[in-house]
Formats: structure tokens, sequence, C-alpha cells
């Protein structure tokens, strides 16, 4: 009688143990998936940050081949004025620029297309 008590105590413990071990993962799983949704939050909003301040600053590309150069200069120097993070650089880009050069972007491997 006293070892079948001595049993269930012991099988008691070992229940509570793992509860309280699934309930850490559990934890540990909520404030990880907190924290990836907070900074795809952040990179959201810093994006748009530095979208919206670069709205009105930045003008369209021109078709003319020549005046490229001029247009990607003028880019660089808006984003070092507005220390624009290098990973942001590529995605606030894309809508300033020509038709033929969305369409290249386009065709180019996502990694390559939005990261330096």
């Amino acid at each position: 009688m006293q070892l079948e008590r001595e049993k269930l105590e012991f099988e008691r413990h070992k229940a509570k143990q793992l509860l309280r071990r699934e309930d850490e993962k559990v934890a540990i799983e909520k404030a990880s998936f907190k924290f990836r949704e907070q900074k795809d939050n952040d990179e959201a909003a810093k994006l748009k940050k530095y979208a919206d301040a670069l709205k009105g600053t930045i003008a369209r590309q021109s078709n003319d081949p020549l005046e490229t150069v001029a247009f990607f200069r003028s880019v660089e120097q808006l984003f070092a004025d507005f220390k624009v993070p290098t990973e942001l650089q590529a995605v606030i880009i894309i809508p300033f620029l020509s038709d033929r050069a969305k369409n290249l972007v386009a065709k180019m491997e996502p990694g390559k297309a939005s990261v330096q």
C-alpha cells in the first residue's frame, strides 16, 4: 500500500514536471513569435517612414539613357542625406524607376533585386 502511494506520488511529480516543461516550451514559442512579429512590424514601419520621407524628393527616372547616371547619383545622395539603411534602398527606389528599368529588375533573381 505504501509502495503504491509512493509510485502514485512519483508519477504525479513526474507529470507536473512534464507539464511545467510543456508550459515553458509554449511560453518560449509565444515569445519567439511575438519577437518575429514585432521585428516584421518594425521593418515595415521603418520602410514606410523612409519611403514617405523620400516620396516628394525623388524624381521619376527618365527614359533618356544619358540621364541614368545623374538619376542614380541623385538618389544615392538622398539616401545618404536621409541615412536610409542599405537593405531598404532597393525597395524604396523601385517605384521611381522607368518602366524599362522596372522590367529589368523584375527579371532579376529576387535576392539580387532587393539587396545591394
